[in-house]
């Protein structure tokens, strides 16, 4: 009888979370893609940065590292949100077993 409530609640849990899960995730790959541009760009053309003066390197960095940290906050928002996904369907799934368990405890 438990599990024909489990079942269908960590569906609906789980298929809820779809839109939201998609949605970070196309976030993520843009934040790649313009980080991998720009890293692209920096590798393609390192030896001319060598000319750059101290204005132009300075630029050059905090581009890279702005991109970099736009990519990072939003891999670590995607990877967060597809765990608690995994995380709260184990955690339904080991309650319902220690509700069997206890309810078999009684029985016995």
């Amino acid at each position: 009888v438990v599990l024909l409530l489990v079942i269908p609640l960590s569906h609906a849990l789980v298929w809820s979370r779809r839109k939201t899960v998609g949605r970070l995730l196309e976030a993520r790959m843009q934040g790649e893609e313009d980080w991998v541009h720009v890293f692209a760009w920096a590798a393609e053309h390192g030896r001319r940065m060598y000319n750059f003066g101290a204005r132009e390197f300075t630029k050059v960095e905090s581009l890279f590292s702005s991109r970099s940290k736009a990519f990072v906050t939003k891999h670590k928002l995607a990877r967060d949100y597809t765990n608690d996904g995994k995380w709260v369907t184990a955690w339904i799934c080991h309650s319902v077993y220690c509700l069997m368990l206890t309810w078999g405890a009684f029985k016995l």
